[in-house]
């Protein structure tokens, strides 16, 4: 793949068949239960998809996921019926996108046609449209890792949902930490400029709060941070839409 070197693009791939498989599971159970949990997880998936859309690159298909993403908003709220056409809409989504990612993985410029697609979930949208109610402000969450590609993919998969707040040293992470107050904290256990095991006890000084830790090389460091004080490791290595399930699983268990 002439791709290959670009980590992000082989990232969207691999993770893209998972996400959409558990899209076809979750689109066909809305025929018969449409309980508020399932949209939630589409949502989620689709946020993901356009996560990884972005950072590889993808335009086009980060522009059409996130018009789903408002698709899979506007049937949760009831705006728009529910039913077998939606569901077609849903699942002719999941078709076009293995469709792209088959093209992508084989060096071809992913050209099939999105536009009729667009247009009817554009239509049903409109018909749906109403005067937007002012959204109140986000959770924060306190990401704490170096300045890379990964740790803006980390951000943009829990930003719709959550104000993803990044620091880049002990010291940043401290101050905004006492500033914001963040329901959550996902932090490196070793980075430049970055003590996880350090700053978690500085943490635990004074909060409770919920902390995930991570990293890509010192998985041997995680019983260190579990410790000081972390709540949950994870290995960077592993499946990336993990981190947004620990991060629900931890605020959850609050």
């Amino acid at each position: 793949m002439k791709h290959a070197e670009n980590e992000i693009l082989e990232l969207f791939i691999s993770e893209s068949f998972d996400l959409l498989k558990a899209w076809e599971s979750f689109s066909l159970e809305l025929e018969r239960n449409q309980d508020p949990g399932i949209f939630a997880e589409l949502f989620r998936l689709a946020h993901s998809l356009k996560g990884f859309g972005l950072n590889a690159g993808l335009k086009e298909i980060s522009k059409l996921v996130h018009q789903v993403e408002e698709f899979v908003l506007a049937l949760r709220d009831q705006k728009i019926p529910c039913d077998l056409q939606a569901v077609d809409i849903l699942l002719d989504f999941k078709d076009l996108l293995d469709s792209w990612i088959y093209e992508i993985r084989y060096d071809k410029s992913y050209v099939s046609d999105y536009k009729g697609l667009s247009s009817r979930i554009s239509d049903m949208l409109l018909e749906a449209s109403e005067p937007e109610v002012p959204e109140t402000a986000a959770p924060a969450i306190l990401l704490v890792d170096r300045r890379d590609q990964f740790t803006q993919l980390v951000k943009c998969l829990l930003d719709y949902k959550y104000e993803v707040i990044l620091a880049h040293t002990d010291s940043d992470a401290l101050e905004k930490f006492s500033a914001l107050n963040p329901v959550l904290i996902i932090t490196e256990i070793r980075a430049a400029n970055i003590n996880g095991v350090k700053f978690i006890q500085d943490v635990r000084k004074e909060s409770r709060v919920p902390i995930l830790a991570y990293s890509k090389l010192f998985a041997n460091e995680f019983a260190k941070a579990k410790a000081a004080g972390a709540n949950a490791t994870l290995q960077k290595e592993d499946n990336v839409s993990q981190i947004t399930i620990a991060v629900e699983k931890l605020l959850q268990a609050k």
